[in-house]
C-alpha cells in the first residue's frame, strides 16, 4: 500500500516568511492611503482644523525660524493620487506670527502644485527617497511657480526631522524600518 501524502510538498519556513513578508510590505503600501479615507469622510472644517494645527505642531520650529517666509502669501496644492484627496497651503503671518493654514476649498490661483502617490509622499516626508528621485521616475509631479516648487522642495528634503515632535520622529523612524 503506497501512501499518496508522500507527494505533498510542504512550504518550507522560508516561503512561508517570504510571503509573509511581502503580505506585510502590501500592507504597509496601502497604510497611508487607507487611512485617509475616513479622515475625508469628517466635515471639511474639521479636517481644515486638524491639517491646521498638526503643520502648525509639526513645523513649529521653522515657522518661528522664518524658514517657510517663502510660502507666505502663497498657495501649495497637495494632491494625493491613490487616495483622491487634495488641500491648500500657505502661510499666514501677523506681527511676528507666522501660522500654517489649511483649506480644502481654494477658489483662488494656485501658486505650486505637488502630486503624489500616499507612500511616495511618506518616503519624501520621512526623507528616505531624495525628492529629484521621486520627480525623475515621475512618481513626484511638482507644477506651477518653478522656484517655489523647487524651494518646497528643497525645504522637505533639508528640514532638520530632529526638530519634529517625538511621536512623529518615532512614526517615520517605525515606517521606515518595516518598509525596508
Amino acid at each position: 500500500m503506497t501512501s499518496h501524502l508522500s507527494n505533498i510538498i510542504l512550504p518550507t519556513s522560508n516561503s512561508i516568511k517570504e510571503k509573509l513578508e511581502t503580505a506585510f510590505k502590501q500592507g504597509l503600501e496601502l497604510a497611508p492611503k487607507n487611512s485617509l479615507i475616513p479622515f475625508s469622510f469628517l466635515p471639511h472644517s474639521i479636517q481644515e482644523k486638524v491639517l491646521t494645527w498638526a503643520l502648525n505642531y509639526l513645523f513649529k520650529v521653522e515657522l518661528e525660524s522664518d524658514d517657510l517666509d517663502f510660502l507666505i502669501g502663497k498657495w501649495l496644492k497637495i494632491v494625493i493620487t491613490d487616495a483622491k484627496y487634495h488641500c491648500y497651503i500657505t502661510i499666514t503671518h501677523s506681527d511676528a506670527n507666522r501660522q500654517c493654514q489649511v483649506t480644502l476649498i481654494h477658489n483662488q490661483d494656485i501658486d505650486v502644485t505637488f502630486e503624489a502617490d500616499s507612500v511616495s509622499l511618506l518616503k519624501l516626508f520621512g526623507q528616505t527617497v531624495d525628492p529629484d528621485t521621486l520627480f525623475f521616475q515621475r512618481k513626484l509631479l511638482i507644477t506651477g511657480d518653478t522656484e517655489l516648487g523647487l524651494e518646497i522642495k528643497n525645504f522637505l528634503d533639508d528640514v532638520d526631522r530632529e526638530s519634529f515632535p517625538i511621536i512623529v520622529r518615532q512614526l517615520l523612524l517605525k515606517y521606515k524600518i518595516l518598509s525596508t
